[in-house]
């Protein structure tokens, strides 16, 4: 196998070694996107914010720079990103700002209206059932709280032959801005609205309950 398609391969659940590995390009190369998709919203003082699939933890460490937020709770299913975001956002950690955790989308260890924003970046093309998943999101969300995602495919045809490739090797899902909408609003979300940079494939879907 080629190398290439080795690291591509570790993104939906980066293990291991080679896993640190995509872990640590992912912090540096996804900026730009995470912080164009924060843009979109207001992270108010004293928020409580869940990041789903928070990988490397670098979007965590951008989000606690934008604001106070009372709590930054990071999840993902992959122990050993725990461990890797952990290490990323130790000071916030052992300031109590930033906690992360072992956790699944299917089945969120948390109260029902328990977040003022949840977030998901690049993670949303594996999740297992979409709408299960959304919904089980809106659960944990306040009413009137935010559902942020933020990704850099979205299906168009200028760059089917690019995603498709992708999709093949890691069972990836992707969805054309009126289909995640759909989505959404089938899930039970009160509006949709979705921003994308056409000329670089990239969509921010913001949702509210």
């Amino acid at each position: 196998m080629k190398k290439n398609e080795e690291l591509i391969k570790q993104c939906p659940k980066p293990t291991g070694e080679l896993g640190c590995q995509v872990a640590s390009k992912i912090n540096s190369h996804h900026e730009e996107l995470w912080r164009w998709g924060l843009s979109f919203i207001d992270i108010k003082d004293n928020m409580s914010i869940l990041d789903i699939g928070c990988g490397g933890g670098k979007a965590i460490s951008i989000m606690s720079s934008l604001s106070r937020a009372k709590k930054i709770t990071g999840i993902d299913y992959s122990e050993d990103m725990v461990q890797f975001a952990g290490n990323v956002n130790r000071d916030l950690i052992n300031q109590g700002l930033v906690e992360i955790t072992h956790g699944d989308v299917s089945s969120l260890s948390f109260s029902s209206d328990t977040f003022d924003l949840i977030t998901a970046f690049e993670t949303y093309y594996f999740w297992p059932s979409l709408i299960d998943n959304f919904k089980e999101v809106r659960r944990v969300l306040k009413p009137g709280g935010i559902f942020l995602l933020v990704n850099e495919a979205y299906k168009d045809e200028k760059f089917e032959e690019r995603n498709s490739y992708l999709a093949e090797i890691i069972n990836m899902r992707y969805h054309t801005p009126e289909e995640l909408t759909g989505f959404l609003i089938e899930s039970g979300f009160d509006s949709v609205d979705n921003f994308t940079v056409p000329e670089k494939n990239w969509i921010t879907s913001v949702s509210i309950k």
